[in-house]
């Protein structure tokens, strides 16, 4: 291994050598960002981000954060808020019972009458 300033050459095994950041030696995964872009929100979705600002403008329990021209949204209320609307959940989490439609009533028969 040699050093250059903040960045090294790593020659694992002898083989090749590749360029590693200064963080890259210690195996850190970087913290995920507090708040989320409509950009990165839409990939997330795969969806289009315009579609991401209607989604916002149109649902007020939708979790976004507007500062000045700005939206960010706050990604552990996103993730929470995309759970509970998860098809077949209720609003509180919880699994929904399928209701069975009992069989329609017999129409009357002309003998009755």
């Amino acid at each position: 291994m040699y050093s250059l300033g903040r960045r090294e050459i790593v020659a694992p095994g002898g083989g090749g050598a590749r360029w590693r950041g200064f963080w890259g030696r210690f195996n850190v995964a970087p913290e995920p960002a507090a708040y989320l872009t409509a950009q990165q929100v839409a990939k997330l979705l795969q969806i289009h981000p315009a579609t991401v600002y209607r989604m916002a403008a149109s649902d007020p329990s939708m979790p976004a954060l507007k500062l000045g021209g700005v939206v960010r949204f706050p990604r552990e209320r996103l993730l929470r808020w995309l759970q509970d609307r998860e098809q077949g959940r209720s609003y509180s989490g919880q699994r929904i019972k399928r209701q069975v439609l009992s069989a329609p009533n017999p129409a009357p028969s002309k003998d009755a009458a």
